[in-house]
């Protein structure tokens, strides 16, 4: 009953435990384990109810697995908590470890899903976080959001599609729905596992509004493969609706094919972005469409030149083009330098191909005070540190 905690003893249950009694706001019902002993519950659980609480708990193939349309987790209830849940090591194919359904304001932290499906949401839930933890080694994509204002926050995220199925892609994020928030999470070898499989870091495909994506380092060059060599699909995939996208603070790096790959055609709405802070350690440039409108890309680093056919709907402004990169004519106080002066920008093997390179600034850096302050841009840099005005 409500405000009870229930202690499970160690050892291997090969089972699937359903939660149907709720607790209220005040009480919760909590499940854990006895003292420090480990309990695996080989086929995973189901919540159909509201306020719950579990706490370390193992999920893991015993003798027996799940019917083909079964997630190792499922949440169907609402103002749940799940601390420390660790999934690995179950059949890889392209069903989610974990996912919600129907459910709201639920809360997951310290999550470690590895060999094993990833997350998703349905388009009935709203308004659940994913904090903290690891989601790697996928069966096919890493996360697929639906609904409305699910936060991603915190996650190191790598390797999906490792089914290696030609029928699905092996992308890190498939996003739907809109108010979602990305933060703060480290993702890179996102590449295909199978030469017949699709693989972008991001994609949507049929309409988002109003995304966050916000100190996030995305990508890595793959192993011994210089610029260009395209060992990855886009970073972002667009088709669809997409108005009201805001990107700050995030560091995009790696050999992909376009930072943006705006399709031609199906883009009917890509207007009001907002793309400021950022750090684009990347050759590919964007895939433009006739359909962009009032974007603002401020106080950001590129590597390549940008150009856009309604550029002159855009505010472009104190961005800084490095390593031969040339500004448009629709850029207002941008720079070009030979160097941004990054403490670290090794793409070699000893930071991970790129992945653990220092993308912050020296304090001779031509980018530092040359940047503008406006509402869109964050007061803290990646570290939480105050802003310096105008430092991108």
């Amino acid at each position: 009953m409500a405000g009870d905690t229930v202690l499970v003893r160690g050892g291997n249950y090969d089972e699937r435990v359903t939660f149907s009694k709720s607790g209220t706001a005040g009480s919760k019902i909590i499940f854990k384990p006895y003292q420090v002993e480990n309990v695996i519950i080989a086929k995973g659980f189901i919540i159909h109810s509201n306020y719950i609480r579990l706490e370390h708990f193992e999920v893991t193939p015993g003798e027996t697995g799940l019917s083909s349309d079964q997630c190792q987790v499922t949440i169907e209830g609402d103002y749940n908590e799940i601390d420390t849940l660790n999934i690995h090591n179950t059949e890889l194919d392209l069903r989610s470890a974990l996912r919600i359904n129907s459910g709201h304001n639920n809360t997951i932290s310290n999550i470690s899903l590895t060999y094993t499906g990833g997350f998703s949401s349905d388009e009935y839930s709203s308004n659940n976080t994913i904090k903290g933890g690891t989601i790697a080694y996928s069966g096919g994509k890493s996360i697929v959001l639906y609904g409305m204002g699910q936060i991603i926050d915190g996650l190191t995220i790598h390797d999906p599609g490792q089914a290696a199925s030609p029928f699905d892609d092996a992308d890190c994020m498939n996003i739907h729905g809109s108010g979602h928030i990305i933060r703060n999470n480290h993702i890179y070898n996102i590449f295909s596992t199978a030469a017949s499989q699709h693989t972008d870091i991001i994609q949507w495909w049929d309409g988002v509004s109003d995304l966050t994506f916000e100190n996030n380092t995305i990508g890595s060059f793959a192993v011994g493969g210089p610029f260009n060599e395209h060992d990855g699909g886009n970073f972002i995939m667009i088709e669809g609706n997409c108005p009201r996208i805001t990107w700050k603070n995030n560091v995009f790096m790696g050999d992909n094919y376009f930072l943006f790959n705006i399709h031609p055609a199906n883009l009917p709405d890509g207007s009001d972005w907002v793309f400021v802070n950022n750090t684009v350690y990347h050759k590919g440039g964007i895939r433009d469409n006739p359909n962009l409108r009032n974007w603002k890309i401020e106080n950001n680093i590129f590597l390549f030149p940008i150009y856009f056919a309604n550029a002159s709907t855009f505010s472009i402004k104190n961005n800084l083009y490095i390593e031969g990169a040339t500004k448009s004519t629709f850029d207002v106080n941008s720079i070009e330098s030979a160097s941004a002066n990054f403490i670290n920008p090794d793409i070699s093997a000893a930071t991970g191909y790129g992945r653990n390179a220092d993308w912050r600034l020296q304090p001779s850096s031509p980018a530092i005070n040359a940047g503008v302050l406006d509402s869109n841009t964050p007061p803290n840099d990646k570290d939480e540190n105050l802003r310096n005005v105008g430092v991108p």
